[in-house]
């Protein structure tokens, strides 16, 4: 599910157990805050495909912390 917060950024919460991300799109850059866990990953290609962005697109990527609800899907945006 996807929740748009402000002109530039998007809340997006999973069926399955995982942390919420967020999406902030500032000028050129595009930013995700946390990446959820590897149950999230369809899921989370798929809001951001909505959004009309490819995972390769994000230039970056910020985690809260080390736990796998927050950076199961890290590998996509390598």
């Amino acid at each position: 599910m996807i929740q748009k917060i402000k002109n530039n950024i998007w809340k997006f919460s999973f069926s399955l157990f995982g942390s919420h991300v967020y999406l902030i799109k500032l000028q050129d850059q595009k930013i995700i805050i946390d990446t959820s866990s590897k149950s999230n990953k369809r899921e989370l290609i798929q809001n951001l495909r909505e959004l009309k962005i490819e995972p390769e697109q994000i230039d970056i990527v910020i985690l809260t912390h080390n736990h796998f609800d927050h950076t199961g899907n890290i590998n996509l945006f390598e």
